[in-house]
């Protein structure tokens, strides 16, 4: 029971560690959260596999029940963060594929400026 209580600990350090990096999500951050959230898996896939062939109670089980509320909590977290990144840059894209330039060409004072001619024989980049 033991390592089963590891394990879920080990999930939840590894769900704490994505949900910081999500605080600032890049599409970089995305990636390797992934990766992440994988090995978190495996980790419960590992106590779900313990837990099915052992049916012991007690305080180690009772123990591992409340660290198995609390990755759950940990992981509706970074759901939340996941969804709220992939809304942001899916309406990040949106903006950048617009039709209407204006929407995304600003000044440097945040007045909207007017639509920028763009000659399809050259590349123009703004920084």
């Amino acid at each position: 029971m033991k390592s089963e209580l590891e394990q879920a600990r080990q999930a939840r350090r590894i769900l704490a560690k994505v949900h910081a990096r999500l605080l600032r999500p890049t599409v970089e951050t995305l990636d390797s959260g992934a990766e992440d959230l994988s090995a978190a898996a495996a980790c419960l896939q590992q106590v779900e596999k313990s837990l099915m062939q052992d049916q012991r109670r007690g305080p180690e089980r009772r123990a591992l029940e409340l660290e198995i509320a609390q990755v759950r909590i940990a992981l509706e977290r970074v759901q939340t963060l996941v969804v709220a990144a992939g809304r942001f840059h899916a309406g990040w894209g949106l903006l950048m594929a617009s039709a209407d330039d204006c929407a995304a060409n600003y000044s440097a004072a945040g007045v909207p400026a007017g639509p920028m001619l763009v000659e399809s024989s050259r590349v123009v980049m703004h920084g």
